[in-house]
């Protein structure tokens, strides 16, 4: 039986069956994500921390055009309150849109209305809802904006505190801490440079219930938070950055000068190590950091290679955990997670976990189930070295594999003779890419300084 949250998930997803036709679905998706944020923002738990006009979720609902009294009302909001911005971006597209939709939104609004929203978890809702829109859409739909909630689960379960004082995300997407609550974290500091998932994400956390949300719209490697005359620090880094972002050799000098001197273990062009440094530079000294990389960055030589070496000798990385493939809306590249510690001897040894056998395949997409989570979650709490799955590896086996962190390297399992065969090609085309790019990059830093330029 289903309970008063998935009801409302439910009817929020059929919203989409009313409007579709007349308009893209991320258009759709949009205005019943503005139009919630409204109808939610006039609830009694929410009325001391937002300005709204009493009569604003009644404008929208009884209107002939509620597209446009919608965008009044989010404009109005926008004005009102310093925590909202870009809001016009989640209407924009409909109002620029030739297609004539009134009737089927205000049919929308109409069914949003009659919503019973007392004793539902609407943090909850907000996730399930935008995850299950971004699972349909895959790539079509900027999904790279979105954490798949069983990622979300583990990490949630690998948190090793019950509550934070601050937390940060560097690139936010539509919501990285929507479930964690403001229970757990008293404030959320953020930065997210897409201005309609900036929006989202604003109105997300806000119907989560994190009210404390602190978000710029700013590139965080080039505007990180400060707070005097130093750089902000905070208790848990949580972060999902951009696959694949290169950087081009002028970008590169702007690195190399930081004023804050956060990338001193090196700077590449693969901006994966770059977002690594940044969120050490601003973790406390007790704090910890959960960070999404691509495999590549793990084995890859070159710039990367001397990253890792200055990290690894540093002592700041704990573990690393190898995820299965295909564990993302938008992509099928494998990932693995890191854990940052700044607290550790520089000699401990770092804990891999190769949980590529995990998961199971719906849709193109691999899901963790809340029995996968537990294995993962048991063997990184109790640091055992576990079969074919988990071990501690000590510092000179790290060095003398070149400091590749790539879990697979230490941990062997019977099953991995034809798989290990295949990642072996992958891996080798990965970094015979990242070597050309780095090199070419770096030819053309050198030959800048001529005042050549490569085309």
């Amino acid at each position: 039986m289903k309970n008063k949250t998935d009801k409302v998930v439910e009817v929020l997803v059929k919203q989409f069956d009313v409007l579709r036709g007349p308009i893209n679905p991320s258009i759709s998706f949009n205005l019943i994500a503005a139009a919630f944020f409204v109808r939610v923002s006039g609830l009694e738990a929410y009325k001391d921390h937002i300005v709204l006009e009493e009569d604003a979720w009644v404008k929208i609902a009884q209107a002939d055009n509620p597209v446009k009294a919608l965008s009044k009302v989010l404009e109005k909001i926008e004005k009102d309150n310093n925590q909202f911005k870009h809001l016009n971006y989640l209407v924009e597209d409909a109002l620029r849109s030739k297609s004539k939709f009134d009737a089927e939104f205000k049919k929308v609004c109409q069914n949003l209305d009659s919503i019973d929203l007392s004793g539902v978890n609407l943090s909850s809702v907000i996730e399930v809802f935008s995850a299950t829109f971004f699972g349909l859409q895959g790539k079509r739909g900027g999904a790279e904006s979105v954490t798949p909630l069983d990622i979300k689960h583990l990490v949630e379960s690998l948190l090793s505190k019950d509550s934070y004082e601050s937390a940060y995300d560097p690139c936010i997407g539509t919501g990285t801490f929507l479930t964690i609550g403001p229970d757990k974290i008293k404030s959320i500091y953020a930065n997210e440079i897409n201005l309609s998932t900036y929006a989202l994400s604003g109105i997300f956390h806000f119907i989560a219930g994190n009210f404390d949300f602190n978000l710029e719209d700013k590139n965080s490697l080039v505007h990180p938070f400060v707070e005097g005359n130093s750089l902000k620090k905070f208790d848990l880094v949580i972060s999902f950055p951009p696959f694949g972002m290169r950087l081009r050799p002028e970008e590169l000098k702007s690195y190399k000068n930081d004023e804050w001197n956060r990338f001193h273990y090196g700077v590449s062009n693969d901006t994966s190590w770059l977002f690594v440094e940044h969120i050490l530079s601003v973790l406390e000294d007790k704090g910890e950091a959960f960070v999404a990389l691509p495999f590549g960055a793990l084995f890859s030589t070159g710039f990367n290679r001397e990253i890792r070496k200055g990290l690894v000798d540093a002592g700041v990385i704990d573990t690393v955990i190898q995820l299965p493939d295909r564990m993302f809306y938008n992509t099928a590249i494998p990932v693995a997670l890191v854990v940052l510690k700044k607290d550790r001897p520089k000699n401990e040894p770092i804990y891999f976990i190769k949980a590529t056998d995990l998961g199971k395949i719906h849709k193109a997409k691999r899901y963790l189930d809340n029995e996968d989570v537990d294995q993962i979650v048991k063997a990184y709490k109790s640091a055992d070295e576990i079969d074919g799955f988990a071990r501690l590896v000590n510092i000179n086996e790290v060095l003398n594999e070149d400091y590749n962190l790539m879990p697979n390297r230490y941990i062997w399992s019977g099953d991995d003779n034809e798989e290990v065969n295949i990642n072996d090609i992958v891996n080798a085309l990965e970094e015979s890419s990242n070597v050309a790019f780095e090199s070419r990059n770096l030819i053309g830093e050198l030959l800048g300084d001529y005042g050549v330029k490569l085309s």
